[in-house]
C-alpha cells in the first residue's frame, strides 16, 4: 500500500509539473491620428494585425512570457499642419 501511495505521488507529481505548448495570440493596433500634409488631408487610420507565439512552459511561467509581448508605444511625427501621432498597443491572451 505504501509503495502505490508513493508511486502514484510520484506520477502525480511528474504529470503536473510537465512542460507543455501554450499558444500566446497577440493584437497589434495601430492609431494615426488625421493630418494634413502637403495640402492633401490624410484621414484617421486604424490597422490591426495578429500573431502567434508557440511557448512550451509550465502554465504560470508560460503566462508570464506571454504578458512580455505587450506593450503600447506613442511616436510623434511632422510638425504643425502635419503633425500627428502613432499609437501602437498590443495585448496577448495565452491559450
Amino acid at each position: 500500500m505504501k509503495r502505490t501511495l508513493i508511486t502514484l505521488a510520484f506520477f502525480t507529481f511528474i504529470f503536473t509539473s510537465c512542460k507543455k505548448d501554450y499558444a500566446c495570440n497577440c493584437t497589434s493596433t495601430t492609431l494615426t491620428t488625421a493630418y494634413t500634409q502637403y495640402g492633401v488631408f490624410y484621414p484617421q487610420e486604424t490597422n490591426v494585425s495578429q500573431f502567434n507565439n508557440t511557448i512550451t512552459d509550465k502554465e504560470d511561467e508560460a503566462k508570464s512570457k506571454c504578458k512580455l509581448f505587450e506593450k503600447i508605444s506613442v511616436n510623434s511625427f511632422g510638425s504643425g499642419e502635419s503633425y500627428r501621432t502613432m499609437t501602437t498597443t498590443v495585448e496577448c491572451e495565452l491559450y
